[in-house]
């Protein structure tokens, strides 16, 4: 009884210090980022206006402002439910390397949804953690995530 109890035990320390692997963390933020996704694109339709999406310049969170966008300039939201926070081991990128807009804004437009449900990719995202990747794109016409791999085989539509 003793030594079962003493394996329980454990059993139970040694899975609660293991870490995530680099793709189960990779493949529950694109998850994560699905849903905040879905959540931006409905906030569109219920608005009736358009949505954008964008990075951060340190690339570790991304936002969402209503559109028309104020005059004087993009602020990111601190907390709540227009912000995606990334985890600390993530990198994100753009696979155009674009370049931060300069004057009307510091972050780079990502995507951009519609009301009528569609959206446009301006930017495609790459997440990455060590050396593996995901490429993120949105379906014009029904403004759904499309994730593939970094070397772009597998492409699967969310």
């Amino acid at each position: 009884v003793v030594l079962v109890i003493i394996s329980l035990l454990s059993a139970v320390s040694v899975s609660a210090l293991k870490e995530e692997s680099p793709a189960s963390v990779l493949n529950k933020t694109v998850l994560s980022f699905e849903s905040w996704c879905a959540q931006i694109r409905y906030l569109c339709a219920e608005n009736g206006g358009d949505m954008i999406i964008f990075l951060s310049p340190e690339g570790k969170f991304f936002f969402a402002a209503k559109v028309p966008l104020p005059e004087e300039g993009i602020t990111s939201p601190e907390t709540g439910p227009l912000r995606f926070n990334t985890p600390e081991q993530m990198e994100i990128s753009t696979v155009e390397s674009a370049e931060f807009a300069a004057g009307e804004s510091e972050y780079i437009e990502i995507f951009r949804f519609y009301p009528s449900g569609g959206g446009v990719c301006v930017n495609r995202p790459v997440i990455k953690v060590d050396n593996l990747a995901k490429n993120l794109d949105i379906s014009f016409f029904k403004g759904t995530l499309v994730v593939s791999d970094g070397d772009g085989s597998q492409e699967v539509e969310k």
